[in-house]
C-alpha cells in the first residue's frame, strides 16, 4: 500500500513538473500579447509633459505679469497639464535690455520682452511708438496695429522668434505734486518723469528728468521732480496717491509692439496639436490683458479719490496742440524709417488714417 502511496505522489509530482511550466507558458504568452497591444494603443500612453521656462523682467505684481500669469494657466489647462510652465520674474532669467537675445539664445524658452529698451534694432516698433496719439482706447490700438501690419511689414528682427503676443501699454497720464493742470502753459516750468522725447519736452516747455519708477516715489517726495506720466495703475501700485494730488487726463498712447515670445527651436519641437493651442491662446491673451488693464485703472482711479486725490483735463484747445506737437515728432520718426529704406510714412499715414475712422 505504501509503495502504491509513493507511486502516486512520484507520479502526480512529475505531472506538475509538465503541465505548470506548460500553463505558465501559454498564460505568459497571452499576457505579453496583451500587454503589447495596450502598450501599441495610443490612449493607453501618458503624453510626456513638456516643460517650459518663461522670463520676464517684470515685476509679478505688474499688469503684463499678471496677464502672462493668467496666459500661462491657460495654456496649461488648454493642453490639460502637458504644457507647464515655470515663470521667473523681476529680471532672475532675462533682463530688459537683452531679454529679446536670451530668449533667441535659449536662456529661456518663451518670455516676455521689452524690445525698445535693447541697445539696438527694431527700427519699425521704435519709429511706431509715436504714431498713435490719440487713441482712444487699448482695444482699438490692438485693432489698427493688427490692420496695418497685414499690410505692411513688421522688424526682420523678429523673423529669429515665435511671436506668440503683442503688449499694449496702458494710456500714460499726468501726475503732479503741484496746482491743478488744464492748458499746456499750467505745465511750462515743470519737471516731468516721462517717456517723451527732449524735443516734445522743449515745445512742450517743460523739462525731462530720466528717474528710475524704484526711486519715482523719493524723487516726488523730495520735490526733485514736478510730475511723471504713468499710467493710471501708478497712482496706486507705485503709491503716486501720497506724493502727487493732481492727475490729468492725456491719453498718451504709444503703439504696441509684441512681447510674448518662445525661441525658434523651442516652437520648433513642440507637436503640431500644442503649437495650435499657443496660437489660439494669441488673441484671448490681449483681450485679457486689455480687460485686467482696464479694471486695474478704475480701481487706482477710485483708490486716488478716496486718498483725495484731484482729477482733472486738459482742455480740448490743449489737447489739439499738445497731439499737434506729438504729430510733428511722428512725422521725423516716419522720414527717419523713410531714409533706411522703409515704408514709415506709409506706417504713420495708415495708422492715422485707421485711429481717425475708429474714433469719429
Amino acid at each position: 500500500m505504501r509503495s502504491k502511496v509513493i507511486a502516486l505522489i512520484v507520479s502526480l509530482s512529475v505531472l506538475m513538473l509538465i503541465v505548470v511550466p506548460f500553463m505558465t507558458a501559454c498564460g505568459g504568452e497571452q499576457t505579453t500579447e496583451a500587454q503589447t497591444t495596450e502598450a501599441q494603443t495610443p490612449e493607453a500612453q501618458t503624453p510626456e509633459v513638456i516643460e517650459l521656462t518663461f522670463g520676464t523682467p517684470l515685476p509679478e505684481g505688474e499688469s503684463p505679469s499678471i496677464g502672462a500669469s493668467i496666459w500661462m494657466e491657460k495654456i496649461e489647462e488648454a493642453t490639460n497639464g502637458q504644457v507647464h510652465f515655470t515663470p521667473y520674474y523681476g529680471g532672475i532669467l532675462i533682463g530688459i535690455a537683452e531679454g529679446f537675445k536670451e530668449i533667441v539664445e535659449g536662456v529661456a524658452d518663451c518670455g516676455y520682452v521689452m524690445v525698445t529698451y535693447s541697445p539696438g534694432g527694431f527700427p519699425i516698433v521704435r519709429g511706431e511708438q509715436a504714431f498713435y496719439y490719440g487713441c482712444p482706447d487699448m482695444d482699438t490700438i490692438v485693432r489698427v496695429y493688427n490692420e496695418v501690419h497685414s499690410k505692411y511689414p513688421i522688424d526682420s528682427e523678429w523673423d529669429q522668434v515665435k511671436i506668440l503676443s503683442l503688449a499694449v501699454s496702458p494710456l500714460e497720464q499726468l501726475h503732479t505734486i503741484k496746482g491743478p493742470i488744464h492748458t499746456l502753459d499750467d505745465m511750462k516750468g515743470l519737471i516731468i518723469r516721462s517717456h517723451l522725447t527732449p524735443e516734445v519736452c522743449k515745445k512742450m516747455g517743460i523739462a525731462l528728468a530720466s528717474v528710475p519708477a524704484s526711486d519715482l516715489y523719493i524723487a516726488l517726495e523730495k520735490g526733485t521732480i514736478d510730475g511723471c506720466l504713468f499710467a493710471w495703475t501708478a497712482i496706486k501700485t507705485l503709491r503716486l496717491a501720497e506724493v502727487t494730488k493732481y492727475h490729468t487726463t492725456l491719453n498718451n498712447a504709444l503703439g504696441p509692439f509684441p512681447a510674448i515670445i518662445m525661441n525658434l527651436n523651442t516652437w520648433n519641437s513642440l507637436p503640431k496639436d500644442i503649437q495650435e493651442v499657443f496660437e489660439e491662446a494669441t488673441d484671448w491673451y490681449i483681450s485679457e490683458y486689455t480687460k485686467l488693464a482696464d479694471a486695474m485703472d478704475q480701481e487706482s482711479i477710485d483708490f486716488g479719490k478716496e486718498m483725495g486725490c484731484e482729477f482733472d483735463e486738459l482742455t480740448q484747445e490743449a489737447l489739439n496742440e499738445f497731439y499737434e506737437i506729438l504729430e510733428s515728432e511722428a512725422i521725423k520718426e516716419a522720414e527717419k524709417l523713410d531714409a533706411e529704406g522703409l515704408p514709415g510714412t506709409e506706417i504713420f499715414n495708415e495708422t492715422r488714417r485707421l485711429i481717425e475712422e475708429y474714433t469719429s
